[in-house]
């Protein structure tokens, strides 16, 4: 099991260091390319219902298994809040309560993630009616208590605009997708829309 947990930590530092290295390169080149990180992931429910990943589902089920994966998630949470750093009020809360069930859903289901330097974010994932009502729930009640704005209702979900950066955060039901977006990504979510 460490072996697999070694694994998994080089993985995620190849992964940031190349993130790392893409974000230095792209400002450094006036007019390049700014995306950061595109990803596709099948999910954990359809990568378990493969024959093939029976030996992946028992690493994953293995308890130092979640206590990693809990570990992961917890730190994950606390990521919106440092990314919008200074944009939030003084010593306002980090909301990983609110967070940490969405990040959930990510790991479990189809999801589409694109980021770039601008800072530009796009999340889409795809829930049930009942998550995605969660989903809208809690990325409401984030922006309300950290005081981004008042969200306004827009068709299929909610939009507020801000003054600093990222200057939008967008939260819309698509079919069977909840789409989450922050910045001026209203180009690429056409995009990941049309395609999914």
């Amino acid at each position: 099991m460490k072996k697999v947990v070694w694994m998994l930590a080089l993985l995620i530092a190849a992964v940031l260091t190349a993130c790392s290295v893409k974000v230095a390169s792209s400002s450094r080149r006036a007019g390049a390319d700014p995306l950061i990180l595109r990803a596709h992931f099948i999910g954990t429910a359809q990568l378990f219902a493969s024959p093939e990943a029976a030996k992946l589902k028992e690493t994953w089920s293995l308890p130092s298994s979640a206590a990693l994966r809990s570990e992961l998630l917890a730190r994950a949470a606390l990521v919106p809040a440092f990314w919008l750093g200074e944009t939030l009020p003084k010593g306002a809360a980090t909301q990983t309560n609110l967070f940490r069930p969405l990040l959930e859903d990510v790991l479990v289901n189809e999801s589409y993630l694109d980021t770039t330097a601008a800072p530009d974010f796009l999340l889409a994932v795809k829930v049930s009616d009942a998550r995605a009502r969660v989903w809208q729930t809690n990325l409401w009640q984030a922006l309300v208590n950290w005081k981004l704005g008042q969200p306004a209702a827009t068709a299929g979900g909610f939009e507020v605009k801000t003054a600093g950066l990222p200057g939008a955060f967008r939260c819309l039901r698509a079919g069977e997708w909840i789409v989450v977006s922050a910045g001026n990504a209203a180009a690429r979510e056409a995009a990941l829309l049309a395609n999914i």
